[in-house]
């Protein structure tokens, strides 16, 4: 999507793209198609490009490989605030990484006044497209759904058995998710996890 609250600075080395405040948030899809669409104006021709990105080729099964996003000579910055809080911004979405005029690897974040940036990059090499990630399994042979069951009976279910063999209810109390056997001190010797 193209974003209207996305400015660049050319004039400068290297180039500063700025995210207007309020905005907190960009993808880094949106930030490829806005910056495809800035360096098209003809007032931006003469200038190189700002802008490479790969990925989403097709692996097959409704797997794509991620999305890297490179600033070629330029930065991203959020707009200062104002303070004295901060505002934490992100890039999410895929990778966002920057090179400087000369091709070296350099900060893809410019810094600004009471803003944090966080990056949230791909880990890995792959997006699942069309799969529910609640049914990947994370731990133990468990989903994500259902150690997140899990976490929720400890957190927020019934519990009863303490202090030698404490239980504890999935949220609508139907049945036991946790049953633990702990020692004399406290340490858990045994542990059922009924998700």
């Amino acid at each position: 999507m193209v974003r209207n609250d996305i400015t660049v600075d050319w004039l400068v080395s290297p180039r500063i793209i700025t995210v207007a405040a309020p905005s907190v948030a960009v993808s880094v899809q949106d930030l490829h198609d806005t910056l495809r669409t800035l360096e098209s104006v003809p007032a931006a021709l003469c200038y190189p490009s700002i802008v490479s990105s790969g990925g989403k080729e097709v692996l097959g099964e409704g797997v794509l490989v991620g999305v890297t996003t490179t600033l070629l000579n330029a930065k991203l910055a959020f707009a200062a605030r104002g303070g004295p809080a901060f505002v934490q911004c992100t890039v999410s979405g895929g990778n966002l990484v920057a090179l400087d005029e000369a091709g070296n690897p350099m900060s893809a974040i410019q810094p600004t006044s009471f803003t944090q940036v966080v990056l949230a990059a791909s880990s890995s090499a792959t997006l699942l497209g069309g799969s529910d990630p609640w049914q990947t399994v994370l731990e133990a042979g468990l989903t994500a759904g259902q150690l997140m069951g899990v976490v929720a009976a400890v957190l927020a279910g019934r519990s009863t058995g303490h202090p030698a063999r404490p239980r504890f209810r999935n949220v609508g109390d139907t049945h036991d998710v946790v049953v633990a056997d702990l020692d004399g001190v406290g340490n858990r010797s045994n542990i059922e996890v009924t998700p």
